[in-house]
């Protein structure tokens, strides 16, 4: 998958934690997964062992710490031999349009302001996120993303290179045909077809009507006029519901999980023999650690991982552990 030596490390470094379990088997991971909605359907379903994360059930799931990061990289290593779909609905507030006047992002600059802590923040989170879909590459599970139609996650450098990886799938549908109280464009992102299952059909102009006349008094923006009588928008303090998916929306992931996994099992993964051998080899060729994706804060992580006590090195490994990070 040609994945970054410092990140291989951080990963062998949490596989070697004798604190840590790792034979779960979860056909479903949820990351960012806010209240839940998603794993638990998928759970009442009968869609087999599911784990979900989010940085509000513990501060040891914040993606941004070094632990959480781990954490998160061991729910990945949890996922089933037989395959798994690992679910990111990552956090949005700085890719979407009506955060660009602040934010700066936009096609020719998607990093945007990067002084602003907020954004270099979800930069961070973002570079972090494509390393986790690395690994689920590499373990042939799935990985689906999840944003709001205008977000600009996808043009960050880290995204873009997954995406030279593997053939990456996007569907582009409206949230309101599962019944959500605005239109919501949506996209996700995959190595899955069969996320254009989501796909329910166009929103013409009737349907935006009835839905306006369903919900009267919901909108997620609010215009205003600046000083300069230009008119501008914010979001509204109903903005934030719509984060949440709805029970129809999870069921729809219901429907099409099972060919999903289907399509993962027919993937050949059969450990080769010799696969420890091979990377030592490609391994000692290059002595230098080439990229290590300062952009995503790789070495604090790694550093963490090394001073964790349960932390047993395998002696045949042991010329690996760098003298200095």
């Amino acid at each position: 998958m040609g994945a970054p030596k410092l990140f291989v490390l951080t990963v062998l470094l949490v596989y070697w934690n004798q604190d840590i379990e790792m034979a779960e088997g979860y056909t479903f991971i949820e990351h960012y997964a806010g209240c839940g909605m998603m794993t638990d359907t998928l759970r009442s379903r009968g869609c087999g062992p599911a784990a979900k994360l989010d940085i509000e059930y513990s501060p040891g799931m914040d993606i941004l710490s070094p632990g959480g990061f781990a954490t998160h990289i061991v729910s990945v290593l949890r996922g089933s031999e037989d395959g798994f779909i690992n679910w990111h609905g990552i956090k949005c507030s700085t890719w979407v349009a009506i955060s660009r006047p602040t934010t700066l992002r936009s096609l020719l600059d998607p990093l945007g302001n990067r002084e602003l802590p907020c954004v270099e923040e979800s930069n961070v989170m973002a570079s972090r996120l494509a390393l986790i879909l690395v690994l689920v590459l590499a373990l042939s599970g799935t990985f689906i993303v999840e944003q709001p139609g205008s977000s600009l996650l996808w043009r960050h450098p880290r995204l873009q290179w997954v995406c030279g990886l593997v053939k990456v799938f996007r569907c582009n549908f409206w949230m309101m045909f599962f019944n959500s109280k605005s239109p919501k464009r949506t996209s996700l992102w995959s190595n899955s077809r069969h996320i254009c299952k989501f796909w329910m059909g166009k929103l013409t102009r009737k349907l935006r009507e009835d839905l306006k006349k369903k919900y009267p008094d919901f909108s997620t923006t609010i215009k205003y006029k600046n000083k300069a009588g230009k008119t501008r928008f914010h979001g509204s303090k109903q903005l934030r519901s719509t984060q949440s998916y709805t029970r129809e929306f999870s069921l729809k992931m219901a429907d099409i999980f099972p060919e999903i996994l289907n399509e993962a099992s027919s993937v050949d993964k059969q450990p080769r023999e010799d696969a420890a051998k091979e990377l030592e080899t490609l391994w000692k060729q290059d002595e230098s650690w080439g990229d290590t994706w300062e952009d995503a804060h790789l070495r604090e992580v790694t550093r963490y991982l090394l001073g964790a006590k349960g932390l047993v090195i395998p002696p045949r490994w042991a010329w690996i552990i760098p003298s200095h990070l």
